[in-house]
Formats: C-alpha cells, structure tokens, sequence
C-alpha cells in the first residue's frame, strides 16, 4: 500500500508541474487577447527551420516564417517582421496578425489560450488532491 501511495504523490507532483508549464503557456497566449486584430499584407518570408530530438533519438524539424508584414491602422501604414507558423510560403497573401503599440505577434485563436489556461488549472487542482492524498510515512 505504501508503493501505491508513493505513486500517488509522484503522479500528483507531475501533474501539478505540467500544470504549471501549460497554465503559464496559456497565460502568455492570453496576453493578445485585447489586443487589435488586423490583416496584414505578407510581402516576403524567410522559411527557419529548427531540429528538435525526440526520444527514440530521430531528429524532426519545425518549420517557421519570418515575414515582413505591412498593415494600415488609424490611416497609417505600418510594417514588421512576424514569425508564423508551417513551412507554407505566405508571401504575397493576406494574413492576420495582433497588434499592440509597437508589438506585432501572429494572430492566434483566442480561444487557445484559454483551453491551456483552464487544462493547466485542473492539472494543477487533480495534482494537488493527488499529492494530499498520499500516505504520510
């Protein structure tokens, strides 16, 4: 019985840190949640790819778009670079991006953030009531 409580509390530990790391990574998503919603021209990209391992050991690569974007907001034309995701080639189509002040990020479902926000909470909350409930030696 004791295994199974030592179990118990290893699991609720993990689940409390994974918690963390996704309520975090919702946070941060959560921070274009006001900001403006704009379409954007895409003029040109730069494809960047990055190899990660997993861990069977074979290499995989993640694919991402450096872009320069021009939009007009309030009468005024603007442009930035914004990294977006995939391999796709955006240049020359319309995209959507989030501005605020001088920071333009890729326009991301608002409702992404949310979903790791509230998934990162109930880990936390399960892991908690996990690690409460081990047997105390």
């Amino acid at each position: 019985m004791a295994q199974a409580g030592s179990r118990r509390g290893k699991i609720g530990s993990a689940l409390m840190l994974i918690g963390v790391i996704a309520l975090g990574f919702g946070a941060y998503n959560l921070r274009a949640l006001t900001w403006d919603t704009e379409t954007g021209s895409v003029d040109s990209c730069v494809t960047r790819s990055t190899r990660s391992s997993n861990k069977s050991g074979s290499s995989q690569y993640t694919s991402h778009q450096d872009c320069t974007v021009t939009w007009t907001a309030g009468g005024t034309k603007h442009q930035a670079k914004v990294t977006f995701d995939g391999g796709k080639d955006l240049s020359r189509t319309e995209q959507k991006i989030s501005v605020k002040g001088g920071t333009v990020v890729a326009y991301a479902d608002r409702y992404t953030g949310l979903l790791y926000a509230g998934g990162g909470a109930l880990m936390i909350v399960i892991g908690l009531v996990l690690w409460s409930r081990r047997p105390r030696l």
